[in-house]
């Protein structure tokens, strides 16, 4: 493997050129079977976490929501008190993070499930005309 480019270059011989060109097409299909297998076990992985995370985060979102809906219920009139402005903007801030964090996770696991989908692991294989094979 060529480190600067990302290139494999393999190259097999034997006596008959059709049983290295199947030797050869059987290590490629192995090496394309191992990279989907990693790459959709990885993907499927992090969309497990990120649906996990997504479901506290909802729940968080909820109960934030909540408190800053009570304390409104309870506290109509709160310009004349500091500490009441001040818990308002906590309960505010709250939420606000809550909110920004359900929509960014949403997004991430929108973005794991295209991985997911996304399944070919090699981008090109060329022969040579010394017949070596390169996986680029």
């Amino acid at each position: 493997m060529d480190s600067k480019t990302s290139i494999v270059t393999m190259a097999i011989e034997t006596e008959e050129p059709q049983l290295s060109a199947d030797i050869l097409n059987n290590i490629i299909r192995e090496i394309e079977i191992n990279i989907r297998t990693k790459r959709n076990t990885n993907a499927s992985e992090q969309r497990k976490w990120i649906d996990a995370r997504l479901l506290e985060v909802r729940d968080d979102l909820s109960k934030a929501e909540n408190a800053f809906k009570n304390f409104r219920e309870k506290n109509r009139s709160i310009s004349s008190s500091p500490q009441l402005l001040l818990d308002q903007e906590r309960l505010m801030r709250e939420v606000q993070i809550n909110s920004t964090m359900y929509i960014e996770l949403k997004k991430q696991y929108e973005l794991a499930k295209i991985e997911r989908i996304r399944t070919t692991p090699i981008d090109n294989v060329i022969w040579t005309t010394d017949d070596a094979l390169r996986l680029c």
